[in-house]
């Protein structure tokens, strides 16, 4: 992987923000009131549960990607290092 590789945003990076985009529009939704009527309320707190539960897995998804391109870059930059030995 080039350096101007690693600088890029990746298409998960890019996925997880429209994620994020997508769950802010979702609670905003249903903040409105006609979005769902008021005889829903269990279904609007189930729904805003979800999108709590989307958002933490979405972070940890995030935090495990970060976690895998450190090792990737440590990893090739011993491999680097090897090579010009």
């Amino acid at each position: 992987m080039t350096l101007a590789a690693r600088d890029e945003r990746t298409r998960l990076e890019l996925a997880q923000e429209r994620l994020d985009v997508a769950l802010a529009r979702l609670d905003n939704s249903l903040s409105r009131p006609a979005a769902v009527p008021d005889d829903n309320q269990d279904l609007i707190e189930s729904l805003r549960a979800e999108i709590e539960s989307l958002r933490q897995d979405n972070t940890a998804l995030r935090c495990a990607n970060e976690s895998a391109q450190e090792q990737i870059t440590k990893t090739i930059d011993r491999l680097n290092l090897l090579l010009e030995a």
